[in-house]
């Protein structure tokens, strides 16, 4: 039988899908405090993002997001409750407020990202941060609000102002049927190096996003309907990135079946329109479809996984780009060895759309390992190995091109108490390409400190 619509799934993990939560699931009317160290071990967190949001495309913000509900709930390293660390929040009425602060230090050896021109920078990065949680026993209301304030010591032309508000609600409006609603509105600054980096540019690019999202699900029994309608808005603000803007209109439908307790077996099928502002060269406009099948399983709370495959349409509206059809598969799995200790496994090969120059289109294969340990109370370790191959779709097979990127990272995060906490960190990051312009070296060491009520 499938649970009730307030208990089904762990914090955070319908209200921020493209971040990887694992939290224990609160009783019923017990408190919902936000993530665990939703500041900490940051750069992991941040990694995961891209894998996950590449699985968002394959089956859809409500699929995936639904299908992670049923990802570990039990002791994962970095999610598990800690309440001697556990921030307490700042209740106001029916609501608890969440406020953090995270101060970093850092150098970066290849602020360019550049195979040629190497500079390397010292950098400050304060972020703040506020989570309100509603406490109802029926309904949730979400607010998440963020800063990212990044000053350079040498190179100012780097220097960024981010942010972002994030609001989500769910109506229970029976037991079996929930109405789920998400906005997001963000300011952005794309990071040198991305995929879609041209290179020695006078400053990074900055961008405008905004998206919303409408899901209403339905259970019968052990079976669970659901049709999310999304939009996606990208607006950058340089007007040489007018041919980058542009706006993406999706609706998935979705069903899911309880085989037992520990196996959910899902299908969700998927109609996208993409409309760019502007056409230079190239109209990149398509029409994309997508079906997949997949699974969530628990395997005697050891191992705990999403697997699904699936195949994905992309028709261009110009008939100099090559439509395709690509086989999908998208996986996260979840080993807990030992109470103290946690494995990650995630992987990928999707179809993403770029902005590089005649390229519609990029198909992306990726794997990723994170090793979480604590090695005592208040100190965890964490280990990171992530491989991506992105294989840019040109007009010609002459003009295509491939690149291969390694990160490698590992970090430290102590608590002291639960207002503070430390972390170091460092990271490797390499790419290599079959366009040598496009290749770069980057080493990066952090410090952080985290303040939280």
């Amino acid at each position: 039988m499938w649970k009730s619509a307030s208990s089904d799934r762990p914090h955070g993990a319908a209200r921020r899908p493209t971040e990887d939560s694992a939290a224990a699931a609160p009783s019923e009317g017990a408190l919902r405090p936000p993530d665990r160290r939703t500041t900490a071990i940051r750069p992991w967190r941040d990694r995961l993002a891209p894998i996950l949001a590449a699985g968002l495309c394959v089956v859809g913000v409500a699929g995936t997001a639904a299908a992670q509900d049923s990802l570990r709930r039990g002791p994962v390293v970095l999610d598990r409750p800690s309440p001697e660390f556990d921030p307490l929040g700042i209740r106001a009425g029916s609501f608890l407020i969440f406020p953090e602060l995270a101060v970093t230090a850092g150098y970066n050896s290849n602020l360019f990202a550049d195979p040629d021109v190497v500079v390397g920078d010292q950098f400050v990065e304060t972020r703040p941060a506020l989570r309100v949680r509603s406490q109802w026993s029926r309904h949730e209301l979400d607010l998440d609000l963020d800063g990212a304030f990044r000053r350079h010591l040498s190179e100012t032309t780097e220097d960024r102002d981010d942010g972002s508000l994030r609001v989500g609600g769910q109506v229970d409006v029976t037991r079996a049927l929930r109405v789920n609603a998400r906005l997001l509105v963000a300011r952005e600054t794309e990071d040198r190096g991305t995929v879609n980096d041209e290179g020695l540019i006078e400053s990074p690019r900055s961008l405008n996003r905004l998206e919303g999202s409408l899901e209403v699900a339905r259970d019968f029994d052990q079976l669970r309907i659901g049709l999310t309608a999304a939009a996606f808005r990208r607006n950058f603000l340089s007007e040489e990135d007018a041919d980058r803007d542009r706006t993406d209109y999706r609706v998935i439908p979705r069903l899911e079946y309880e085989a037992s307790p520990s196996l959910r077996l899902f299908t969700a099928t998927q109609l996208e329109a993409r409309r760019f502002d502007t056409v230079v060269d190239t109209n990149l406009d398509s029409v994309n479809y997508g079906f997949d099948l997949g699974t969530v399983f628990d395997i005697n709370d050891l191992i705990t996984g999403l697997v699904q495959v699936g195949v994905a349409r992309t028709d261009f509206d110009d008939a100099a780009l090559v439509d395709q059809t690509n086989l999908t598969t998208l996986g996260q799995v979840i080993w807990v060895p030992t109470p103290l200790s946690t494995v990650r496994l995630n992987f990928e090969r999707s179809v993403i759309p770029t902005s590089v120059a005649d390229s519609g289109s990029r198909t992306r294969t990726a794997a990723r390992i994170l090793v979480e340990h604590d090695l005592r109370r208040n100190l965890t370790l964490a280990l990171e190995a992530d491989y991506r191959i992105d294989d840019f779709e040109q007009e010609t097979a002459d003009d295509e091109f491939s690149d291969n990127r390694l990160n490698l990272g590992a970090a430290a995060e102590w608590r002291f108490n639960r207002w503070l906490g430390m972390e170091v960190a460092y990271e490797f990051a390499d790419r290599s390409s079959t366009d040598p312009s496009r290749e770069f070296t980057r080493n990066q060491v952090f410090i952080r400190l985290n303040l939280q009520r």
